[in-house]
């Protein structure tokens, strides 16, 4: 092999290694966020579930996470509920979830679904009201 080829082929190797390093270690390359495995229970404030793959948790410390389901969460979305069992202090991407369906002034368990990695999430940003105006009504005293 010639030098300049070797020397070509190292570079990509090590360009590949840092990739799997990084995926290793919970970054997502090239969008500059850290994913998490896991988040303190205790720093919950609350969750909004989007649809049946994803739920916002909102932390204590306005930190927001988005966890995207790896596989769609039957009935998450129409029941808005669901409770989760650890034996830890923390939430993490291995644990499971269970939709709660409300049945009277009860809940069923319903399905129990595998949580994702918790990404760092941004809210879009709140769309401005336009004003409108209101269509031209003629006065009927002008003339």
């Amino acid at each position: 092999m010639k030098a300049p080829t070797l020397t070509l082929l190292m570079a990509a190797l090590a360009f590949s290694a840092a990739g799997v390093r990084a995926a290793d270690a919970g970054g997502q390359e090239g969008s500059g966020a850290k994913t998490e495995q896991c988040i303190p229970i205790m720093q919950i404030d609350h969750t909004k579930i989007l649809d049946d793959q994803n739920v916002l948790f909102y932390m204590k410390n306005k930190k927001i996470y988005k966890n995207h389901l790896p596989n769609r969460c039957a009935g998450l979305k129409a029941s808005d509920t669901f409770k989760y069992k650890t034996s830890q202090s923390q939430l993490c991407n291995v644990d499971i979830i269970t939709v709660l369906n409300r049945t009277g002034g009860d809940f069923m368990p319903g399905p129990s679904c595998g949580l994702g990695l918790f990404e760092p999430y941004t809210p879009p940003p709140k769309e401005e009201k336009q004003a409108t105006q209101a269509p031209y009504t003629p006065d009927p005293d002008e003339d």
